[in-house]
């Protein structure tokens, strides 16, 4: 059978009118894959805006291949490269080996499935892009050696240095305040398993004492916030409130048990919500990316501040920035896959502070473990 592919969404008679399993058509669904592709490469910088500053440049930073493929079985089994986002649109089927069936297998096997299932699996393959980005953000932000690398596009040996670990490194002068030997900003609470206000201080000095104090947070996993650190309470600890939902708040005065609730405030398109104040002056919120037993400590200077604690790392070829799909394939979604070219680094040694809060012995600072399915 013949195939003529148009880009874009376009396609030869053979495939124009093609549908799936509920009538919608394949080239419908293309179409949607381009426009989400397009706006989440629009909004991808969204974590790097918050926390990082983007840069092309290869200092201490490191790009890393993301790869999300269709899946495809056979009575072969299924493929060795395991999609990222746990879709298989695929079905059985016994045509392997001869090319000229292959592409009318392969297009048969899309359309025996549902636009729901094949619209689920674009979503979630830059769902998981996106998590892939914020989870090796935190691994890099807790990590506190030196990380060398190979550079992947440009294979250049790259040394990712940590925020100050001890080593020689003095920070510099800030306003009138000199330092004279070298910090170390990965820390431990005072008592294992505790955390109190004397800790969140520490925290939080170690990074506004070097000049970074726009707006300064204590992040951690839920548990670590709701367990650890809320419980310290007034009056250094404000959870923040609203009026009960459930009672009217024309019949109830704000002071009487039960008028208000706490709640949580997120902090533009990331997965970081706000709960509570440290002294009226720093924010103390969670994300689900970061391993319980551990906080962070950073201020945000700005959008894509070069004050930033990280910077995230894109190649300098445009056409390789950001997930790209590739390739073009002769069926719709068939024998495709997305790349992204990302890596993190730290930007501002001095801002940024990981504090261990669990730990099972030693007397120094702790790099987390990640699960293996934390990419």
């Amino acid at each position: 059978m013949a195939v003529q592919t148009v880009y874009e969404g376009l396609f030869s008679s053979d495939f124009r009118n093609a549908q799936t399993s509920d009538g919608v058509l394949i080239s419908t669904l293309w179409k949607e894959a381009d426009t989400l592709q397009a706006d989440y490469n629009r909004r991808r910088q969204t974590t790097a805006s918050f926390m990082g500053f983007v840069t092309t440049k290869p200092d201490a930073d490191i790009v890393t291949q993301v790869r999300a493929k269709w899946m495809r079985k056979s009575e072969h089994g299924t493929p060795d490269t395991r999609l990222r986002v746990q879709y298989d649109l695929a079905v059985q089927t016994g045509l392997e080996g001869f090319q000229s069936a292959y592409g009318y297998t392969e297009l048969a096997q899309l359309i025996a499935l549902d636009s729901g299932t094949i619209r689920g699996a674009i979503d979630a393959i830059f769902e998981e892009n996106a998590r892939f980005r914020y989870v090796n953000m935190w691994k890099q932000f807790f990590r506190s050696g030196l990380r060398r690398v190979v550079d992947i596009v440009t294979k250049a040996t790259i040394d990712v240095t940590p925020f100050y670990n001890g080593d020689s490194a003095v920070p510099p002068r800030v306003g009138g305040k000199v330092f004279t030997a070298p910090h170390n900003h990965f820390m431990r609470v005072a008592t294992n398993h505790t955390v109190v206000s004397a800790d969140l201080t520490a925290g939080f000095k170690n990074v506004t004492e070097h000049g970074w104090d726009r707006e300064v947070y204590c992040v951690g996993s839920e548990t670590t916030i709701n367990d650890k650190v809320l419980p310290i309470g007034a009056p250094d600890i404000a959870t923040i409130q609203a009026i009960n939902p459930i009672v009217g708040s024309d019949a109830v005065n704000a002071n009487q048990p039960g008028a208000l609730v706490n709640i949580a405030v997120r902090v533009g398109d990331i997965d970081l919500l706000v709960v509570a104040t440290f002294k009226g002056k720093y924010r103390i919120a969670t994300s689900p990316d970061i391993p319980d037993g551990y906080l962070a400590f950073f201020s945000h200077e700005g959008p894509l501040s070069p004050n930033n604690s990280l910077q995230i790392r894109e190649p300098s070829d445009p056409q390789l920035q950001g997930v790209r799909r590739t390739p073009n394939p002769q069926v719709p979604f068939v024998e495709v896959y997305y790349d992204d070219f990302v890596g993190w680094g730290v930007r501002q040694r001095g801002n940024g502070v990981a504090m261990q809060v669990d730990w099972t012995g030693g007397s120094a600072y702790q790099d987390p473990t990640w699960p293996e399915d934390d990419f």
